[in-house]
Parts: C-alpha cells; structure tokens; sequence
C-alpha cells in the first residue's frame, strides 16, 4: 500500500467499535468521496469523526478520504466545557462509548462534577489503538 494508507491505518480511534457496522457498507457502496475529522494532541492523530469512513477507505483504498485536522491539547480532551464538551476522557488510556448519544442527553445541564463522576455511562478502557485494529475488527 501506499504511505497515506499506512498514515490512515495508523490514526488512533477514539472509539473501540463502531456504532454502526451497516455504515460502512453504505459508505462503500456509495463510493463517495469521504471525510475524517482528526484530532492532533501532542503530536498524535486521532479520529474525532468518522471512524466508519476510514474503515471504508482501509477496506477499498480506491474510495478517496479527505483528512480534516485540528489541533487541540490533553486538557481540552480531559475537561469538561459545558455546554460543547460533555464527554471529557483522557484519548491516551481511554475511549468514548461508540454510541454516547444518549448520554448527552442526560449529560445536557448537568453541573461538571457530575459530567467527571458519570464518565462510565461514555467511557472506557482502550482496548484498540489503530484504525487498522478497527478495520480487522469489523472485517471478522
């Protein structure tokens, strides 16, 4: 493969599934060109948006993808910022459920400390660390 896909393979999901799975069917058969928002903390790239995009493009790297990035540091990733950032996580050790949806409902108004004692209801543990683990993944 070329050097952009090892790039693409190597990004760092903020998730350890995908919501979905059926989307990326419909990204491949769409065969649209596709975008990723990543997020550059100190140096690393994560995806902030669209994991299942850049499943798709590892699957057919013939679908182009179009990598949106912008820089943000640790803090702005493990502090809560009412009423934008409701799902605060340290991106290194942890992940965002991949269907948090709900919770920002609930989230929505609620003081900080509760947004930090009620990370498990949006949190977890990372278990993948690539976006090629990702891909493995839903390929099995």
């Amino acid at each position: 493969m070329n050097e952009y896909y090892s790039i693409i393979e190597n990004l760092i999901p903020t998730h350890n599934s995908l919501r979905n799975p059926n989307k990326v069917q419909s990204f491949l058969k769409a065969g649209k060109v596709m975008t990723a928002k990543i997020s550059i903390i100190n140096g690393d790239w994560y995806v902030h948006d669209g994991h299942h995009r850049v499943v798709a493009y590892l699957i057919d790297p013939n679908i182009p993808l179009v990598i949106k990035t912008e820089e943000y540091s640790l803090e702005d990733y493990r502090l809560p910022n009412p009423p934008l950032w409701l799902t605060p996580f340290d991106p290194i050790s942890e992940v965002r459920l991949a269907n948090f949806r709900d919770y920002k409902k609930i989230a929505k108004g609620r003081p900080v400390d509760w947004l930090i004692k009620n990370k498990f209801l949006y949190a977890e543990k990372r278990r993948v660390h690539t976006m090629k683990e990702l891909a493995d993944e839903y390929r099995k």
